[in-house]
């Protein structure tokens, strides 16, 4: 009868086992879709701020070219007022 009671404590010990594994997995699935879901929420971030950076270099380009034009033409000016 010993061996018996060993094996149902055994098998008690296993499904304890699986019942806890199954809880652990369903835990891990939210988690997984709250990541998941978190992901694509950064994607879309990040796409928008891509977009910000590019446009922030286009504009800071232009502000150079616009220096470089208002430069030459106070250098022109100053030649001009020289001569």
């Amino acid at each position: 009868m010993a061996h018996v009671e060993k094996l149902e404590d055994k098998i008690a010990q296993v499904v304890d086992l699986v019942a806890n594994l199954r809880r652990e997995n369903a835990q891990l699935k939210v988690e997984c879709e709250s990541l998941k879901a978190h992901i694509g929420m950064l994607t879309g971030e990040n796409g928008k701020a891509q977009k910000v950076l590019a446009h922030y270099e286009q504009l800071s380009r232009r502000q150079a070219q616009a220096t470089h034009r208002v430069e030459r033409a106070l250098n022109t000016l100053n030649a001009l007022r020289s001569a």
